[in-house]
Parts: C-alpha cells; structure tokens; sequence
C-alpha cells in the first residue's frame, strides 16, 4: 500500500468514526422514525412534536392525556413516552 493509499485509508476511517450512525427510534410496534430526518422537536408535557426535513409533523401523545382523546396520531403509555424523551435526548446530545 503506498503512502497516498494509506493516508486516504486513515482519513476515510476517522470520518466513519465521527459519523453518527443512521438511528431508527421505534415510536410504536411497526413504527419507526428516522432521527437523521428530524429538523426540529419540540417536548411538552404531554406530547413530542417532529418536523421532518420533508416538511411533515409528527406527534407523539401520552395516551390516555386530555391532547391524545383528540387526535388518531400515535398515543402511547407513560414507560414508552419517557423511553422516547430518553433516546430522543441522547441522540441530540442534550
């Protein structure tokens, strides 16, 4: 391997390296979203709002929460909203 090849080798395994990998965060059984397409989140007490960097909104509701009786969007229990919070925290390195 000439000299070239292995500088080229060391820089394309450190930008792996700091590369975050693709994160799929499970929302419900089926259901997944893609935490590399998340522009912005917002977090209220009783629901997780998603703008995507296609344009679309997703929510999140606490189930059984006076927003969830209102919508047909995802609504799940208090143990999978705080795994949610969790992951989604993590993976934004807040």
């Amino acid at each position: 391997m000439s000299l070239i090849e292995s500088k080229l080798t060391a820089a394309s395994a450190a930008q792996t390296k700091s590369k975050k990998n693709k994160r799929g965060l499970r929302i419900e059984q089926g259901f997944y979203l893609n935490l590399d397409n998340v522009c912005i989140w917002t977090q209220h007490p009783e629901h997780i709002q998603f703008q995507m960097t296609d344009q679309n909104i997703i929510n999140i509701y606490l189930k059984d929460s006076d927003s969830s009786k209102y919508t047909s969007e995802s609504n799940v229990n208090i143990s999978e909203f705080k795994r949610i919070e969790r992951e989604l925290t993590e993976y934004m390195e807040l």
